[in-house]
């Protein structure tokens, strides 16, 4: 059973994207025992710096820890759970289109 992951999410630079980050955060909280939660993104990602701060308060109220910091050199997305393994996906957290009317959609794969 994992009670850490880290995230590794270069592309943290919309709103939507954040949201996206707090769903993943909600799911953790609720669905694993995972308690602590690190997330590496790139330095460009620090526009949203005020927002990603807010969701490491937000997260707290959910049990979650979580600790942000940011990379000059990332590019590959994934997910490492203390218990070894390791999620690698191209779209990583940036599965969901930009809500519209719609509501949240995927993109294609």
């Amino acid at each position: 059973t994992s009670t850490e992951v880290t995230l590794v999410e270069p592309f943290l630079v919309s709103t939507y994207q954040c949201d996206n980050l707090w769903a993943f955060f909600s799911t953790l909280a609720a669905q694993s025992h995972v308690r602590t939660v690190f997330v590496r993104t790139h330095q460009r990602s620090r526009n949203m710096e005020k927002a990603l701060t807010l969701l490491e308060q937000r997260a707290l109220s959910k049990s979650l820890s979580v600790s942000l910091s940011f990379s000059d050199d990332l590019h590959n997305r994934e997910i490492q759970y203390s218990n070894v393994i390791t999620i690698v996906c191209d779209r990583g957290l940036d599965i969901f289109k930009a809500p519209n009317a719609d509501g949240r959609r995927c993109r294609n794969c």
